[in-house]
């Protein structure tokens, strides 16, 4: 675990410095080794990706429910948060990778060659985020957490920037939210922290937060949609050059994503449920015990497209924080949803 507080660009800055090195081994056209059983005409036939802890993976559900049926899927990986899955997609070590879309603005702001292609998760009045302590913690308001920890997925991402947010509206000063220190845990075994008083306090998220307040003793400081309402929080990225390269493979991989994120808005809980234990047995995943307590992928629109609001809201935070140091970031290079069949056209 991590105690120190790092800023959004400074967690972004690893993945320029990789992609950086990389350029020098390879070249630009490359696809990874997804594209070793197809010619740079037709694309690549396996799609490389990362699985993320207590998530649902979009691209497994995409290829499980048959909206990828002219792609495999091939998982390379685990990470614990968003920054580490889009650098994997920017030193092409994945092909798909998604993130908080702050994340994704300080990463394209520093350079790296990714584009936020389709919506993944996000927070409603049935699945959101937030702060949460022992029952019987003597924490009650923001200036209560200073001097203390909170427990994050990962630094520099969704939840880090929510407290930040959090903080600053309740009056904190920036150097009273410098004092506020944020400690890396698995999203898996964050509440178990808490409980034990590893944590004073866990940001805990999706279904993860339900299963904690089921099982843990827990109570709740703040949520995000209580900050921000009902928001798309996070983005599905590919690399620029893949999309230059491969439009056709970029088309039917989008629009599989986009048709999974639809699926799992309008299909009834308990049998997403029963989908997601089948994908996970699949997959040989043995932490699926927050399965059953889904309840939403939390996403905002129709199909998961993407909206400038998505990303002007963390562009103006970021801008008051003094994170974008390298200029201002066009929404057109931020994202398109030229490949998402849900899109207003």
């Amino acid at each position: 675990m991590n105690r120190k507080r790092t800023p959004l660009l400074a967690v972004l800055a690893a993945v320029v410095a990789v992609v950086m090195a990389a350029c020098g081994s390879s070249s630009s056209g490359s696809a990874g080794t997804g594209s070793s059983n197809a010619s740079a005409k037709t694309g690549p036939t396996t799609i490389r990706y990362q699985a993320v802890p207590g998530s649902l993976t979009p691209i497994e559900f995409a290829s499980y429910l048959g909206y990828l049926p002219g792609l495999k899927i091939q998982q390379v990986g685990t990470v614990l948060g968003g920054p580490a899955d889009i650098q994997g997609v920017a030193t092409n070590s994945s092909d798909i990778g998604g993130a908080f879309n702050g994340s994704i603005v300080a990463a394209i702001a520093a350079g790296a060659d990714i584009k936020a292609v389709v919506g993944y998760y996000g927070s409603n009045l049935l699945t959101y985020g937030g702060v949460y302590v022992k029952s019987n913690s003597p924490i009650h308001t923001a200036k209560d957490l200073i001097g203390k920890t909170v427990g994050v997925n990962t630094l520099g991402a969704n939840a880090t920037e929510v407290v930040d947010l959090w903080l600053a509206k309740e009056g904190l000063t920036p150097s009273q939210i410098k004092q506020v220190g944020f400690v890396v845990v698995s999203p898996t075994s964050a509440a178990e922290a808490l409980q034990t008083g590893r944590l004073d306090a866990a940001f805990l998220s999706f279904a993860t937060r339900q299963l904690a307040i089921r099982d843990k003793g827990i109570r709740q400081l703040m949520t995000d949609t209580g900050l921000l309402g009902p928001y798309t929080g996070g983005s599905e990225v590919l690399r620029t050059s893949f999309i230059r390269q491969y439009p056709r493979t970029s088309t039917e991989l989008v629009s599989g994503v986009a048709k999974a994120i639809h699926w799992l808005q309008v299909t009834p809980r308990a049998t997403v449920i029963e989908t997601a234990l089948k994908i996970a047995g699949l997959h040989g995943r043995n932490d699926d015990a927050w399965i059953p307590s889904w309840r939403s992928q939390g996403v905002l629109e129709n199909g998961a497209y993407i909206t400038p609001v998505d990303f002007t809201r963390w562009i103006q935070a970021m801008e008051v924080s003094g994170q974008l140091r390298h200029g201002p970031v066009s929404l057109s290079r931020l994202y398109t949803n030229a490949f998402n069949p849900y899109a207003p056209r």
